[in-house]
């Protein structure tokens, strides 16, 4: 009776996807009818049959998706192209051949995959070790020159810390740092800045995506030295700290910059009521011309 209900609930959680993001989403017009049966194979035949599938995007570079139950990282490539999309196009005008970028809360890489036609290099940072080991599987993958991208299993903060992380399994991407000691499988993790690590690199990003699941604006103080280097000219960061929206738009006025949303066109938008709703943000400094 569990495996039939279990079944059942799977089989409408494909309804609707397919129906929400696969038929409806007007950025998969004329890839409807691959991500339709993309996502329908790999339900079928991959997902739950211990097999990987290779998702592709839209620069052409590719990255593994992992079985049931360690699905989560690149699933939803498979029945949508609208995976950040509009983030990404912006972050791709505003990149330069052979920028240097940070990519912290990595998870497999996939933020990164998807610049990599443009960028010469990254820093990938990611507290779970499994991440990691797939990130760099899909660096393999991918056929990129290892000696430009950089992989540090540690988490990002204010300060070098220990820290306890959950562990969820595999390369979830809800993992956190968690101040429940008891949780259950929680792992300990050691948690150092990101200036800290281009110093100990030696290299300076042009652009950094920050994404490590409620300790943004801690990894931001920790990039203070490398905001005011003057060499980045775009920061991406969850906007899953609402209630600190305040002290995040302090932090960046007193850097001289400002932060931003974009809106369902990518064209940067300073309405407080967008930023308190989207669930990414931008920063950039105020002298920067950003392209859109």
């Amino acid at each position: 009776m569990a495996t039939k209900k279990k079944f059942l609930q799977g089989v409408r959680d494909v309804i609707y996807r397919l129906r929400k993001h696969t038929l409806k989403d007007p950025l998969n017009k004329g890839h409807r009818a691959r991500l339709f049966t993309t996502y329908l194979k790999w339900y079928l035949f991959y997902k739950y049959w211990d097999k990987k599938h290779i998702i592709e995007f839209q620069n052409g570079y590719k990255s593994y998706v992992y079985p049931y139950p360690d699905h989560d990282a690149g699933e939803a490539n498979l029945f949508t192209r609208n995976v950040d999309f509009i983030d990404n196009q912006f972050i791709r005008k505003n990149l330069k051949q052979g920028d240097f970028i940070v990519d912290a809360g990595c998870n497999v890489g996939n933020r990164t995959w998807v610049l990599a036609d443009i960028i010469g290099g990254a820093l990938l940072i990611d507290p779970n070790p499994i991440a990691i080991n797939r990130a760099i599987e899909n660096l393999a993958l991918n056929k990129l020159n290892s000696e430009n991208f950089y992989f540090i299993e540690k988490g990002v903060g204010e300060k070098t810390a220990t820290k306890k992380f959950s562990n969820y399994g595999g390369a979830s991407t809800q993992n956190a740092v968690i101040e429940n000691k008891n949780e259950n499988n929680a792992i300990s993790i050691s948690i150092t800045t990101i200036d800290q690590l281009l110093s100990e690199i030696g290299q300076i990003p042009t652009f950094l995506k920050i994404d490590v699941e409620g300790y943004d604006f801690k990894a931001l103080k920790g990039a203070k030295q490398t905001l005011l280097s003057g060499s980045v000219r775009l920061i991406k960061f969850e906007n899953n700290e609402k209630e600190l929206i305040d002290d995040i738009k302090l932090y960046f006025e007193q850097l001289n910059w400002y932060i931003f949303a974009l809106n369902s066109q990518g064209i940067p938008s300073y309405s407080n009521e967008l930023i308190l709703k989207a669930n990414n943000l931008f920063a950039a400094p105020k002298n920067v011309d950003l392209v859109y």
